[in-house]
């Protein structure tokens, strides 16, 4: 008879939770998210936390035909980069390279979105720094009403080859794109830049230069500024390069004066 009453009990219990959790995710749009969000991958929650403060980078210069039947005309050509917020003030960090072509007095087109990812918004970036032997440029965005959104810094010295990692950037100028991958090797040289980079197997393309790669708590562990790619295809082959964590730490450090 006890054995009855329990196992009665434990299927009123098992009845009565699962009718109400399908009634609150029926009747409460919210209390679902909520519930989803809590079960989410670790790459899902990762970009959850860093999309809004990871931004797109564009503008466009005129450059001369060399060759065909156009030659020697100019065509406008478009760069398209990406770059996370350091500041709440607005001060982006992104990858020097990418302002190469940026003609004087002219200024980059910064885009981001909010807390909302399906609202998006921007203005016109300065470009205050750029240092090509990191391969790291300070831009700030026009204006600011309200803080933007900022990402936490990891730890160099803790990670790990084989360290699972998240890549966001702007690849070919389709917008915020995620990528997972891991890390590869650490401290690898490269001929770009004077410093030991991060090594990673997360698909980056043309038009990433300047996104972040994370740890699965979602802290920046390195700046994307390069890829090891066929120069026909200029595609992605499973090799790409950061600069770490700790020399954006220093480059920051070194220009404090702008950031206050």
């Amino acid at each position: 008879m006890n054995k009855l009453l329990v196992i009665g009990l434990l299927l009123s219990t098992l009845i009565t939770t699962n009718y109400t959790m399908k009634c609150f995710a029926k009747g409460f749009p919210f209390m679902k998210q909520k519930m989803e969000k809590l079960y989410a991958s670790p790459y899902a929650k990762v970009a959850d936390k860093a999309l809004s403060a990871v931004v797109k980078i564009t503008y466009t210069f005129k450059k001369k035909i060399m060759d065909g039947e156009f030659k020697g005309e100019e065509k406008d050509h478009t760069v398209l980069g990406a770059g996370i917020f350091v500041h709440p003030k607005g001060y982006i960090l992104t990858s020097a390279h990418v302002f190469y072509e940026l003609e004087e007095n002219d200024f980059p087109i910064i885009t981001f979105y909010p807390a909302n990812p399906n609202f998006m918004t921007g203005g016109l970036g300065e470009v205050l720094v750029i240092d090509e032997t990191v391969d790291l440029a300070l831009v700030k965005m026009s204006h600011y009403d309200k803080p933007y959104p900022t990402l936490p810094f990891g730890d160099t010295d803790t990670l790990q080859v084989g360290q699972e990692v998240v890549a966001i950037g702007h690849p070919r100028g389709m917008g915020w794109s995620v990528s997972r991958g891991i890390i590869s090797y650490l401290g690898r040289l490269h001929p770009f830049v004077y410093t030991l980079v991060l090594q990673t197997d997360a698909a980056v393309n043309p038009g990433s230069s300047g996104g972040t790669l994370l740890n699965l708590e979602g802290e920046v562990i390195g700046l994307v500024f390069s890829i090891n790619s066929m120069p026909e295809h200029n595609i992605s082959s499973g090799i790409g390069f950061a600069v770490p964590a700790d020399a954006c730490l220093r480059f920051l450090e070194e220009h404090k004066e702008i950031l206050k």
